[in-house]
């Protein structure tokens, strides 16, 4: 690798009063790809640590060592691991340490962006219940953006589902999944199998079609296209957000006529 100007000088800009190194954090993302290789776990949510050292007094490196041990012993992980590569790490473990690392900053919300990929059913339920105890624990909020509709229902007091880079329905989570209001928000219920029902796994429900481009989205509703219940009105008209219980909203013609 070529040793720049530059290179050189961001490289001794790492380097911290109390002597400890600091390397740039890597991109938010993929448990399996925002813990780098390198560096050691420890490392890692040291970076996080030192944004806090104004405003929680860390200053020395015994300091933000303390607090990165009691980081992962906070997600379920002992303090030691703090020594552990991520290749070391399974990936439930991984994930508990990206938890640990959003947790350093204090947050006031959490968003968690399909934070079960990759992971088996046993490990999923793990670090569900984990980001919800620490959630209430912490009194933090907690954004879920998911395309598990069973992560969703388990987790989420409160859903949006969006089509096409809209939200179309949003309301109380039991709610929108018993009793869904929108076409969109009706087939993805029906699509998730039931465990037990033998003919939802026999003849699974799905929808006809693709998702649109999302540069050339169709007229009127976005969903018309594939929708099963959709009429003339709806190639033509965009549906506003129409109330349709408390708390709960959707965005569909029909909606509108049922209220007229």
């Amino acid at each position: 690798m070529t040793w720049t100007p530059w290179k050189q000088a961001w490289d001794q800009a790492l380097y911290s009063e109390s002597g400890f190194y600091r390397q740039p954090a890597g991109p938010a993302g993929h448990f399996s790809t925002a813990t780098q290789g390198v560096p050691q776990i420890g490392e890692q949510l040291a970076r996080a640590l030192l944004t806090l050292m104004d405003q929680e007094g860390l200053h020395t490196f015994v300091d933000i060592g303390c607090g990165r041990g009691e980081l992962l012993e906070q997600v379920g992980l002992p303090a030691r691991r703090a020594k552990a590569y991520p290749h070391q790490l399974s990936g439930g473990q991984k994930q508990r340490v990206m938890i640990a690392m959003a947790l350093a900053c204090r947050p006031r919300l959490i968003i968690a962006d399909e934070p079960t990929t990759a992971l088996d059913v046993m490990v999923q339920a793990q670090v569900l219940d984990l980001l919800v105890s620490l959630v209430r624990e912490l009194d933090v909020g907690l954004m879920m953006i998911s395309h598990d509709l069973s992560v969703l229902g388990s987790t989420c007091d409160r859903v949006a589902v969006m089509y096409a880079g809209k939200i179309v329905e949003t309301g109380d989570a039991e709610q929108v999944f018993g009793s869904p209001e929108h076409p969109y928000a009706a087939a993805l219920s029906a699509a998730f199998p039931t465990i037990g029902d033998l003919s939802s796994r026999r003849a699974p429900k799905g929808l006809p079609g693709d998702p649109p481009d999302p540069t050339n989205l169709p007229s009127g509703c976005s969903f018309h296209v594939r929708c099963p219940v959709a009429f003339e009105a709806c190639s033509t008209v965009e549906p506003p957000l129409l109330a349709v219980g408390a708390g709960r909203q959707a965005a569909c013609l029909l909606v509108e006529a049922r209220q007229s």
